[in-house]
């Protein structure tokens, strides 16, 4: 495992606000790194991919108290490197959606700032930017936007769904 992987599973020690950073700045400055290991013959496991997509989600939280387009840009290059991994593209879409949001509340081009990071990555990044460029401006019904400013952020919604009580209708054939 490369270091910028062992970076991803730094999220379970440091602080969240210094975890972000970090991996913020790994991810300007150490664009080679993170293709070799997402290139590598291992690629990014599920849970480095859930990990890295979480850093995303997190960050669109960053961009409109910030407004920092080099963030959006590492968020676009970050996204890229999710796209060959094993995550559904429909989860993808939904954080994708969340840093339009963003990038629209902080005045920032999305398509230009997303485009800078995925081109960046290659060609993994010209496949993201195909989709990517056509996700909702809209926040999804998944998350809450909550706060202004400094404490703006993305909030994922409840849920009532339950999975035992599916799997048990499933096991059942259907309701009682």
């Amino acid at each position: 495992m490369t270091w910028v992987l062992d970076l991803l599973d730094l999220q379970r020690e440091l602080p969240t606000a210094d975890w972000r950073a970090r991996l913020e700045d790994a991810l300007e400055r150490d664009t080679a790194a993170w293709i070799d290991a997402v290139g590598s013959p291992d690629g990014l496991s599920v849970d480095h991919a859930w990990i890295l997509l979480s850093w995303v989600e997190l960050t669109a939280s960053q961009i409109p108290s910030t407004s920092r387009q080099s963030t959006l840009e590492s968020a676009g290059f970050a996204m890229s490197l999710l796209e060959n991994g094993p995550l559904d593209r429909r989860d993808r879409a939904v954080v994708g959606a969340l840093l339009r949001r963003a990038s629209d509340l902080a005045g920032l081009d999305f398509v230009a700032g997303i485009g800078a990071g995925c081109q960046r990555a290659g060609s993994l990044g010209a496949q993201c930017l195909i989709w990517l460029r056509r996700v909702s401006s809209v926040t999804p019904s998944t998350h809450t936007e909550t706060g202004s400013g400094q404490t703006f952020a993305f909030q994922r919604r409840q849920t009532d769904f339950d999975v035992e009580d599916l799997e048990r209708w499933l096991d059942n054939d259907g309701p009682d």
